[in-house]
């Protein structure tokens, strides 16, 4: 039985396959959660919405909104990172 229906991330909304493993505060009384919202540049996870924005807004430092780690390639819009698991656990 799956207790996320959706999950949001960034722009794009996708549909849960499989039952998901998550920490009690961000499921309803219900055991279930309609839609999870993940900030795209650090994967945290909130409940509502309101509170993703909030995050991104005031607690989120603005040289933080790319992926943690050392950008070793870029051409035009697309770039990688080299990220250390071991610093970058909940990234990773």
């Amino acid at each position: 039985v799956k207790n996320v229906a959706l999950l949001e991330l960034g722009q794009y909304r996708m549909e849960t396959w499989y039952f998901s493993p998550l920490p009690k505060e961000l499921l309803s009384e219900r055991g279930f959660v309609e839609i999870l919202y993940v900030c795209e540049f650090s994967f945290k996870m909130f409940a509502r919405k309101s509170e993703l924005l909030r995050f991104q807004t005031r607690e989120l430092p603005k040289n933080k909104r790319h992926p943690p780690g050392n950008e070793i390639y870029r051409n035009g819009k697309i770039s990688m990172f080299e990220v250390d698991g071991f610093e970058e656990r909940i990234y990773c």
